[in-house]
């Protein structure tokens, strides 16, 4: 998604902060859709492993490279205090299929990405050179625990794992909006999709509108140079004269994001003040 100028994140603000709960609603709602498209990516790997005869001789690694996103104050890591920093940020997936594995096995014990070249190697039966230490085997704890690194005003700064309640701002809606068709109609009745404006809405005049163009059959839209004089409350995206999602504002009013199903035309009605 193109970059937005004076922000840092779809629906965020340069600092890397969200104004509003909806906004930070709007980003979580995009990741959870990008790990259902890799998902069916990952499906679609495995579904051609196991048509050429392969599957059960190939080792599968899923993992990230790092969790640096979403935290609940800001759409990345900040502060780096102990709960963030081992809840919010660092915890990223890890499953591993082994070559020949009949069944599933969970490790609760604390893991690193670190510890995956010593488990390919030693699947692989590759020799490492002793100047090339490595990290354990996955199947092996850690000596001191996982390490998360941070570079800082410049400087490396190594942490090493303490165990902490993990948090979990997420909601059912986040994963799972109530309309499919809509995902990101955020903080309006959904039972007014599909259908004319009510009556007490009055149409946002003369706004600037920029669509973030994408391949998705849903559009990104920021309008700027005109709001609602109530915004704390979201406008109604319109198309061919029916509403098709929400137009949420930054607190600041001097922004309003929007994701709604692609249209030739797009209309925002504020609701009564």
């Amino acid at each position: 998604m193109p970059i937005v100028d004076g922000a840092h994140m779809f629906g965020s603000q340069a600092n890397q902060t969200y104004s509003t709960e909806d906004l930070k609603s709007v980003e979580r709602r995009l990741y959870a859709n990008t790990a259902v498209e890799f998902d069916r990516e990952l499906g679609a790997l495995v579904a051609s492993l196991k048509a050429a005869g392969t599957f059960d001789d190939t080792m599968i690694i899923v993992t990230a490279d790092h969790g640096a996103a979403l935290t609940d104050r800001s759409d990345r890591r900040v502060g780096d205090d102990l709960v963030q920093r081992w809840s919010e940020v660092a915890h990223v997936p890890l499953v591993v299929k082994s070559a020949g594995q009949a069944s599933p096995e969970i490790v609760a014990a604390p893991r690193s990405t670190g510890q995956i070249a010593r488990t390919v190697t030693a699947a692989t039966g590759a020799q490492v050179p002793d100047e090339l230490p490595l990290a354990p085997d996955l199947s092996d704890d850690l000596p001191k625990g996982p390490v998360f690194g941070t570079i800082a005003d410049g400087r490396a700064t190594p942490y090493v794992y303490q165990g902490v309640a993990e948090v979990d701002p997420w909601t059912p809606e986040n994963l799972t909006p109530p309309d499919p068709a809509h995902p990101f109609a955020i903080g309006i009745d959904l039972g007014l999709l599909g259908k004319p404006v009510p009556s007490g809405y009055t149409e946002l005049v003369n706004p600037s509108v920029q669509l973030l163009n994408g391949d998705s059959d849903q559009q990104a839209l920021v309008v700027t140079g005109a709001s609602c004089p109530d915004t704390t409350a979201p406008a109604l995206v319109t198309s061919g004269d029916v509403v098709t999602g929400s137009l949420l504002w930054q607190k600041d009013a001097t922004r309003g994001w929007a994701i709604a199903p692609k249209a030739e035309d797009y209309g925002f009605w504020c609701p009564a003040p």
